[in-house]
């Protein structure tokens, strides 16, 4: 990879705290990522922050991400990588600085006060590239991240990933494929030396089907919504996923093609009053992944798409930190 640009690097304070659940975990891989209090720097250290730090050196702007990395450790830090949705044609990775009303913001500082360093990436538009693009842009910034590990004092074998809407698709994505090492999936951008696998996926109001969604509303006794070609999914795919002409495109597309043994385990969460990416379109992932006895949680809110209920209610941002906590084999 060629030699990268020097990214912005500014230390930002802490937000208020957040309630922590406290649990203590036993470790599958034992490595102990506590740390006694002579081995850590005072707790209100602030976190330190990279912002558009290129991940392919390519000089495209979708190729950037922001990194928080938490002060006061001397031990690598396990790692949440942040995708946003935005129907795969808009929004911004700056999203988990706050400004969004949907308090991603509470998400990142509540894993920065647990000792998480957490990475939002940037990635490409549906309207400038097709899938498999997207995809090929989040894990290349994986890797990125786990090849450079030692300079941003990351621990690689340590690191999960989690999305909201779009970037919950590709979320699930991400972790259901990494195992799998396709060169169709993976992409040739950037670090291509390194695996893309993470341990644990946290879904946010994912689409897991694209050919069902229309169909789901319809059943969820939703309006019909956008659809076809047309459709944000349609978009993303180049064609109508509902076509039998476009079932090998969708299927490549679609996080339940690639539900196996080897998948990660996963928490879905999603909101009961969802009428754009209806609930059915998480419960029928769990029964998949539960099928192929994968670790699975489910979360349901009464809530519509998004909100800032998700990463403000003190009994869900519990279990979110619980869930990556086990499966990261983080002890507290």
């Amino acid at each position: 990879m060629g030699r990268l640009q020097r990214a912005r690097v500014v230390v930002l304070g802490l937000l208020g705290a957040t309630a922590l659940l406290a649990t203590t975990l036993v470790s599958a891989q034992p490595r102990d990522l506590t740390e006694p209090a002579a081995a850590r720097v005072a707790a209100s250290s602030p976190p330190r922050v990279s912002i558009d730090l290129p991940y392919v050196a390519d000089n495209d702007p979708a190729h950037r991400l922001d990194l928080f990395v938490p002060g006061g450790y001397k031990t690598p830090r396990p790692l949440v990588v942040f995708i946003h949705g935005g129907s795969w044609s808009h929004g911004s990775k700056s999203v988990i600085v706050g400004g969004s009303g949907q308090r991603t913001e509470a998400f990142r500082d509540l894993l920065l006060q647990a000792g998480y360093a957490v990475a939002s990436v940037e990635y490409r538009f549906s309207q400038v590239a097709r899938f498999p693009a997207q995809l090929h842009d989040v894990k290349a910034g994986v890797r990125f991240l786990r090849a450079h590990a030692d300079r941003f004092n990351l621990d690689p074998t340590r690191f999960a990933v989690a999305g909201e809407s779009a970037g919950g698709h590709l979320a699930d994505l991400v972790g259901f494929t990494g195992p799998l090492r396709s060169a169709h999936l993976e992409g040739d951008l950037g670090e291509t030396g390194v695996s893309s696998a993470v341990s644990a996926v946290v879904s946010y109001y994912g689409v897991s089907d694209l050919s069902r969604v229309v169909p789901d509303r319809l059943a969820a006794r939703c309006p019909r919504g956008e659809d076809g070609a047309s459709s944000p999914e349609g978009r993303v795919i180049g064609g109508d996923p509902e076509s039998p002409h476009m079932r090998r495109v969708v299927r490549r597309a679609n996080p339940v093609s690639y539900v196996g043994v080897t998948s990660p385990p996963t928490l879905l969460l999603h909101g009961s009053r969802d009428c754009l990416v209806p609930p059915r379109q998480s419960t029928r992932l769990l029964a998949m992944l539960r099928g192929f006895g994968i670790r699975s949680e489910y979360i349901v809110l009464d809530a519509p798409h998004g909100g800032p209920a998700f990463h403000t209610t003190p009994r869900v941002t519990a279990q979110v930190l619980a869930f990556l906590d086990e499966n990261l084999a983080v002890e507290r």
